[in-house]
């Protein structure tokens, strides 16, 4: 048992090694259509004036929005991702919990997307509120996102605190052992 667990372990921590590595590309080439496509086919229904131009770029109202990569939000989907599987759970809560993490932050980023294209189409100064947005009120959406899917989905234990609390349990058997630590719900 105590193998199988170390194994899982492992085997999570090189799954997130190997995205990592990756420099997030393939988060970048997943997620930049999900995210493009579905902010081009809710503008086309408001504006009907609204052009795809390459794989990332919109023209709106004859304005050029690019969806930098910092648009997509890879980074933050990185970090769903990394507490996603740094963290024990079991096998049908660890899927529950990605697919609920991973769609969550996509629909709100698609209207974040939208929202700041409309505000920009209609000439609003947008430059304050998407630095707002992107140094404070990202950071707090994927947190919230990250605590609304430990609470949605009982996840007892903490982001890789109860793995290296495991692991050193088990390389230093016969002294004194750390608690491993677990979140109660109340």
């Amino acid at each position: 048992m105590e193998q199988r667990r170390i194994l899982g372990i492992l085997s999570r921590y090189i799954i997130l090694l190997i995205f990592a590595l990756g420099n997030l590309k393939l988060i970048y080439i997943i997620f930049t259509p999900l995210t493009i496509y579905p902010v081009y086919w809710i503008l086309s229904l408001i504006y009907d004036d609204v052009l795809l131009v390459q794989q990332n770029s919109l023209i709106l109202s004859s304005i050029e929005i690019e969806l930098v990569a910092a648009c997509i939000a890879g980074s933050a989907y990185y970090l769903l991702f990394f507490l996603n599987l740094s963290t024990p759970m079991r096998k049908r809560q660890r899927i529950l919990s990605l697919i609920f993490l991973i769609s969550s932050f996509l629909i709100v980023n698609i209207i974040r997307i939208v929202s700041f294209s409309i505000f920009y189409a209609e000439s609003l100064n947008v430059e304050r509120i998407h630095v707002f947005f992107w140094y404070l009120v990202s950071t707090f959406l994927v947190v919230f996102i990250w605590f609304s899917s430990v609470k949605l989905f009982s996840v007892e234990s903490l982001p890789v605190y109860t793995d290296l609390s495991f692991i050193m349990k088990s390389i230093l058997p016969g002294k004194t052992k750390p608690k491993v630590f677990k979140l109660k719900n109340t």
